[in-house]
């Protein structure tokens, strides 16, 4: 198999949604020869409460178009589609993480399945995910 490429990730508590920063960051990873930049649209900003940040995609957009990487995106590690008590918002965080990459030009979307509800509240019946 052949490898496409290398990526690093944006780390979002070192940028925690300052532009400037995030846009230094892709300049050093570009510099440095990385294929790929990991984006955490929590950590520009670019998702609120489950919804796209209207006041600073735009400008998210323009960093990643300027600079000659590939981006994956991470789903925030917060999202579980296993959390019956707070479904609705899981479900809008994961599509907006989804409509974020559609954004930025990104094909590939990481995301880790939450807690089973046993391991998160004690609860003993574990629930399986909804489609």
């Amino acid at each position: 198999m052949e490898i496409k490429g290398i990526g690093i990730n944006v780390d979002s508590k070192r940028v925690n949604g300052r532009i400037r920063r995030f846009d230094e960051e892709l300049r050093i990873f570009e510099k440095f020869g990385f294929d790929y930049a990991e984006i955490s649209p929590h950590g520009v900003d670019g998702i609120i409460h489950g919804k796209i940040n209207s006041r600073k995609i735009d400008d998210i957009v323009a960093i990643t178009k300027k600079h000659n990487l590939k981006y994956t995106v991470h789903a925030p590690d917060v999202i579980n589609l296993k959390d019956i008590f707070n479904k609705k918002i899981q479900y809008r965080s994961l599509k907006a993480t989804i409509d974020f990459a559609n954004h930025i030009g990104s094909e590939i979307v990481v995301y880790h399945c939450g807690k089973f509800l046993k391991q998160q509240y004690g609860i003993e019946e574990d629930i399986e995910c909804e489609q």
